[in-house]
């Protein structure tokens, strides 16, 4: 019976709402942006906390409810430790996390800064990499007959 009503009245329900909020949509957005000004740290907190993106066999997906760990109360990278201030001219932290994502679950992870922490955690083969060709190119500019080479350069 309530399902004969609703789809009976549903599209009249829908267009009345569309009137209603073409007609306040300014003062919707106005006291949208209000709110978001006044609540505006509690809300970073929140989605910060209970928000993560993760690779999934379907591709990157977006979780919600998650437990991450505390954000760092001297607002630091928990690897290099540096210290990141809230006005965000120095990279913001990340949460890089391990294993399986569900939502509403506890997600064991670290908070660090966006470059160079995360980057060296995302690609540790290509960090090997550069830090074998800096040593290799390091140990040919200070070998005795690239110093001789240099000398006679000059």
């Amino acid at each position: 019976m309530v399902k004969d009503w609703e789809m009976k009245h549903s599209a009249k329900y829908i267009e009345s709402y569309r009137v209603y909020h073409l007609k306040n949509l300014k003062r919707d957005r106005e006291q949208h942006r209000k709110y978001y000004h006044d609540h505006r740290p509690e809300i970073i907190h929140k989605l910060r906390n209970t928000r993560i993106n993760a690779n999934t066999s379907e591709g990157m997906h977006q979780f919600y409810g998650v437990m991450k760990r505390p954000f760092p109360k001297d607002h630091a990278c928990e690897i290099c430790g540096k210290k990141i201030n809230k006005k965000g001219k120095l990279p913001k932290l990340g949460y890089h996390h391990w294993g399986d994502v569900a939502e509403g679950q506890e997600i064991k992870g670290l908070w660090v800064c966006r470059d160079p922490c995360h980057t060296i955690i995302e690609n540790p083969e290509q960090t090997r990499e550069i830090l074998a060709r800096f040593e290799t190119l390091k140990n040919i500019i200070d070998s005795p007959s690239m110093k001789e080479s240099l000398r006679i350069g000059k």
